[in-house]
């Protein structure tokens, strides 16, 4: 996995966590990891990000966000 542009929902629950951790040990893999809470990230390469999914607003915000650096992987 490499050069990768990823986006994980619901990045501060379990498996969003999970996910997120495994994803940034690549440094090259960009990481946009929505939530409605604050996650501590000390990997550069996630983008920790606010998403209500109630939110229609907050939804296109996160697409735009997140296809920033191109397509998701």
């Amino acid at each position: 996995m490499s050069d990768l542009n990823v986006a994980i929902i619901g990045a501060s629950g379990g498996i969003g966590s999970a996910l997120t951790t495994i994803f940034s040990e690549d440094p090259s893999t960009t990481v946009w990891a929505f939530s409605r809470s604050e996650i501590n990230s000390e990997s550069a390469n996630v983008h920790n990000l606010f998403l209500d999914l109630a939110d229609e607003n907050s939804i296109r915000s996160a697409a735009e966000v997140a296809s920033k650096n191109g397509p998701l992987n």
